[in-house]
């Protein structure tokens, strides 16, 4: 078994937005499958102000006891005698006698509830009811009408009650903060439909969408300085209120729009960006590596050495796997300025940091993969020795690592996967080393064009994270997959390092690559290695960047030095020239005066 991403689809992405036109912050928020959605763009669209819900979770004082009377009785269920649970009731036929709770307080057989462990939510429509309140006006409806309501998920309340709530105290929409689970911070789901509650859900007609704890947390100090020396301190002191709230927000359907899916909040950290590059921009970068020339990377008659210059460092990994590195730089081209531009935003990762785009092309018969592998681009050094191998060159491991799918996969396959993860927390088994976590669910990420599935390589404290290791499945061939044009899935990677990438590498490379249509000349990578194998990786590396600087402004002065000593040339024969023509005048000037001389004598 295995965790199962990307949940969300463009169908739920909404944008919650606020600011001038010079500064505007948007947050993605999930639009639940109950109310206006997004393909009724008009009635999703609202603009007004924000309100905090009282009480914030839907649940009343005398509710909420009642509430946690229901909780102690599903718990004292929950400890029942284990072989109850085993041995059925052979006399007991109704299917609702057999159903037994699980931790969750959910009966097991039935769906469960996104609002609890499993916090990406199931996308189906409908989840049984947790608990149900009494449907009334909040206790400040008359500060919501016409408002935007925000309230939690803290209490279990299912999110058709607390629409109907928001709805009877007149709110223009519903902001639900995903607050079930501290552990993922940056979590949202599609609020579902209870079993059973289908007539209500229908009777819903204001906007339902949800945000993360971390997106409600900079709504709520969307208005406070964070130059101030106390910020942090004022932000807790409001607590979450609308003191320090925009004054009006903004509502309306993501279309296109790229926007985040949570996927491992650590061990390692990995989130998916989806719709991050549109479908002709995909298009255009598989065109770019099939005309620079995509190169097998290693098979069993045709081994191939390390290429740390052009990001590869473990070639045996990559079976029947094609690759091209696509030197742009800072002169790429005013379409390719655009994407790059776009991922500054949406990550918030410096463009300067990033590297150029490195193409792979897998065959869809199911003979290419990528074994699991570490993003360390190392030269000689196995990964398994680079957690312990004093002296190693840190700014040879990215940050982070970002994977955008360029091909949909048609028949099946090709999915990331990730199969060392952790849950974060210290295995009580464990001894060898402080990194070594328990282990959890492996995670696959399937195929859809355009969407981004970003890891981070380190940990929060910059150390390596043993948990990043990733690999890509085979491709499953497809009925469709006749068509020669469907014959290769593609994905593009980038990699986020610490320092920004040396100028010299953004510029004269890019520039000796150009002849090529981006490939790099193969003589260059062999004076990177061989500066590498003389020197180090750390002090070679230095060497190569101040020869890309150094050879250029050589060959420059080399250059000028020629002109100006071929304008010398040219203006030392235009003299001698000057000079024999002025001799020549002369000594025909006195030819001719001797002349005249001996013609007045005669």
């Amino acid at each position: 078994t295995s965790h199962l991403s990307p949940r969300r689809t463009v169908q739920e992405a909404a944008v919650l937005e606020w600011g001038s036109s010079a500064i505007i912050t948007a947050l993605d928020a999930s639009v639940a499958w109950f109310g206006p959605q997004t393909s009724d763009a008009a009635l999703l669209e609202v603009e007004t102000q924000p309100v905090i819900a009282q009480p914030l979770d839907g649940l009343r004082k005398e509710t909420k006891q009642l509430y946690q009377d229901y909780l102690k009785q599903q718990q004292k269920e929950k400890k029942e005698p284990e072989q109850e649970e085993t041995q059925p009731n052979d006399t007991d036929t109704d299917s609702d006698t057999d159903a037994r709770t699980t931790e969750d307080g959910n009966e097991e057989g039935a769906e469960q509830d996104p609002s609890s462990d499993d916090l990406g939510g199931d996308t189906n429509s409908t989840a049984p009811i947790i608990f149900e309140v009494p449907i009334q006006p909040l206790d400040n409806a008359d500060d919501i009408v016409g408002n935007l309501c925000i309230m939690t998920t803290h209490a279990g309340v299912s999110g058709v009650e607390l629409a109907l709530m928001a709805q009877a105290s007149g709110a223009a929409a519903l902001l639900v903060v995903n607050v079930a689970d501290g552990h993922r911070p940056d979590d949202i789901y599609r609020l579902p439909i209870p079993e059973n509650d289908e007539e209500r859900a229908a009777s819903i007609d204001i906007p339902v969408v949800m945000i993360s704890l971390n997106s409600a947390q900079m709504l709520a100090t969307a208005l406070l300085d964070p130059e101030l020396p106390n910020a942090r301190e004022l932000a807790r002191q409001a607590g979450f209120s609308t003191k320090y709230m925009p004054h009006r927000v903004r509502l309306y359907a993501g279309d296109d729009r790229p926007f985040f899916e949570d996927v491992q909040a650590v061990s390692p950290t990995i989130y998916l960006i989806h719709d991050l590059l549109k479908e002709a921009e995909c298009d255009r970068l598989i065109q770019q590596a099939n005309t620079a020339g995509l190169e097998r990377l290693s098979n069993s008659d045709n081994p191939r050495k390390q290429d740390i210059l052009q990001y590869t460092a473990a070639p045996d990994r990559f079976v029947n796997v094609d690759r091209v590195t696509l030197w742009q730089g800072l002169l790429m081209t005013h379409a390719a300025k655009q994407v790059e531009e776009r991922m500054e935003q949406v990550t918030s990762f410096p463009a300067a940091h990033y590297s150029d785009f490195v193409v792979d092309r897998l065959a869809r018969n199911g003979t290419s993969m990528i074994h699991p592998h570490y993003d360390m681009f190392y030269l000689d050094v196995e990964e398994e020795d680079a957690y312990t191998t004093p002296g190693l060159d840190q700014r040879a491991i990215p940050v982070a690592s970002m994977t955008i799918f360029l091909s949909d996969a048609m028949g099946g396959g090709g999915e990331i996967v990730y199969p060392s993860v952790s849950d974060g927390e210290k295995s009580k088994t464990t001894t060898s080393n402080n990194n070594k976590k328990k282990n959890a669910l492996p995670i696959h990420i399937q195929p859809r064009k355009g969407m981004a599935v970003i890891h981070h390589n380190t940990d929060e404290r910059g150390q390596v994270d043993a948990s990043a290791m990733r690999g890509l499945l085979p491709l499953i061939a497809g009925s469709d997959d006749d068509n020669d044009d469907d014959e290769y899935f593609y994905v593009a990677h980038k990699y986020i390092f610490m320092e920004p990438v040396p100028t010299a590498r953004r510029v004269v490379l890019p520039a000796l690559a150009a002849p090529t249509r981006g490939r790099l000349p193969n003589w260059i990578i062999q004076v990177h290695d061989l500066l590498l194998q003389q020197f180090g990786q750390e002090q070679g590396s230095t060497y190569f960047d101040k020869l890309c600087i150094g050879g250029p402004v050589l060959i420059l002065a080399l250059l000028v030095q020629f002109i100006v000593d071929r304008v010398r040339k040219e203006l030392n024969k235009g003299s001698a020239a000057a000079a024999t023509t002025s001799n020549e005048k002369q000594e025909s000037s006195a030819s001719k005066s001797k002349s005249k001389k001996r013609a007045k004598r005669d």
